[in-house]
């Protein structure tokens, strides 16, 4: 008797917590109803996030917006309608495909991923587009900048053009009046890369994932030669000495590039004194001035050899990208690097003022190459050869010029 009783309460308490399960399933599924029906009431027409509404592009171009333009695009109104309408000669469509998108639309989908930097997701959101398309168009506008390099960044600078005007106002300075023939700096910088397959070589020596680019720019600033494509771990005078004989990095007779205590005089490449110090930080840490001709011609080459660490911080700072390692391909990779020093040679021709970077954004010269007082660590015959005695004899005789000028009270 007892035993059925226990029976019957069992079964009370599991017909009861059945009961209590199926009140409260009931009551969830009719918060849900109710919560998606209060999310269709304020989502627009056609989802919740619209196929066809894409960014307010006319708005953010508009005239009176041009902060809001800068900021999306690192460059002013007047700047990217250039460049749009360079683009646009040069082959990139303006809604002749399916999806319609214009010709603005696409170089602000590049700008922005270039600039931020964002992802094509990110830019899939913003500018309500399929990763496809934005990956298709992205493709197509980085393939035209990579013509514009060809017009905007030549190998060498033509006497009469406007890199050899710009240069020649900055050796109108007293104080680099004597460096007759100099086209500007050239250097080496890295930027993060993303590799697939083996990543030992690409290992620079502080164990980042880089790619080594070899640049050189007029003492403006304006890049007059890049060199892409090489591993982190390539050193820089092995890649100078591709350059030179792939016949990219041509120089004329008589003329030569400023380059740090990595390489060695060559007939189109002057270094400092070794021995001697060197950067602008180690004079500016003293008021003590150059005590010799070779401490002032140290000090003279290296205030004109940093044109090439301020051209390689403005481009990494208009660019963002470069500070990270995106997830392209090696080859897309290499174009992107000549496609933006394309459009910062571009900007700097428009006069567009880029962001002021500061004096150590791009310090790996300084880094990677010790102060000149203590050179016993730097490989000084990397670059494969001893030095010219030509040059030698030649920042010889202009570092006892720069002194006997400087003794004047000529150039001080």
């Amino acid at each position: 008797m007892e035993e059925d009783l226990h029976t019957v309460r069992a079964v009370l308490l599991i017909s009861l917590l059945i009961v209590v399960t199926a009140i409260e399933l009931r009551t969830s599924r009719e918060r849900l109803r109710r919560r998606r029906r209060r999310r269709r009431q304020h989502q627009p027409e056609g989802g919740l996030v619209p196929r066809n509404a894409p960014l307010d592009i006319p708005q953010l171009l508009h005239p009176g917006n041009g902060r809001y333009l800068y900021w999306y695009t690192r460059m002013r109104h007047e700047s990217f309608y250039k460049l749009l309408s360079w683009l646009e000669e040069h082959g990139l469509s303006n809604g002749q495909n399916k999806s319609h998108l214009l010709a603005e639309e696409k170089l602000l989908v590049f700008l922005h991923i270039t600039g931020s930097p964002s992802s094509y997701r990110t830019a899939a959101v913003v500018h309500r587009r399929s990763l496809a398309t934005i990956s298709r168009l992205f493709h197509e506008v980085l393939n035209l900048l990579v013509r514009l390099h060809a017009d905007v960044v030549p190998p060498r600078v033509v006497e009469g053009s406007s890199y050899d005007r710009r240069a020649r106002r900055v050796l109108a300075d007293q104080r680099f009046v004597l460096f007759e023939g100099c086209l500007g700096a050239i250097d080496g910088t890295h930027v993060p890369a993303h590799v697939v397959g083996e990543p030992a070589p690409w290992r620079n020596r502080k164990g980042v994932l880089s790619q080594n680019i070899l640049a050189a720019c007029n003492l403006e600033g304006d890049f007059t030669y890049v060199y892409p494509g090489w591993e982190g771990s390539a050193h820089d005078g092995r890649i100078v000495r591709a350059a030179r004989a792939k016949g990219g990095l041509n120089v004329a007779e008589g003329s030569y590039y400023l380059g740090d205590a990595g390489y060695s005089n060559k007939s189109w490449l002057m270094v400092p004194f070794r021995g001697t110090r060197y950067h602008l930080r180690e004079f500016q840490a003293t008021t003590q001035s150059p005590q010799n001709y070779r401490e002032l011609f140290n000090y003279r080459h290296s205030s004109m050899r940093t044109a090439i660490e301020r051209a390689f911080g403005v481009l990494k700072r208009r660019f963002q990208i470069l500070k990270h390692a995106p997830e392209f391909s090696i080859k897309t990779q290499v174009k992107l690097i000549y496609a933006l020093t394309a459009v910062n040679n571009f900007l700097n021709r428009e006069h567009d003022e880029p962001l002021d970077p500061s004096d150590d954004e791009d310090s790996e010269s300084e880094d990677e190459n010790v102060a000149l007082g203590g050179t016993a660590n730097i490989n000084f015959s990397a670059s494969g050869r001893e030095d010219d005695s030509g040059m030698n004899q030649r920042r010889e005789d202009l570092a006892q010029a720069l002194w006997e000028r400087y003794q004047q009270g000529l150039d001080r």
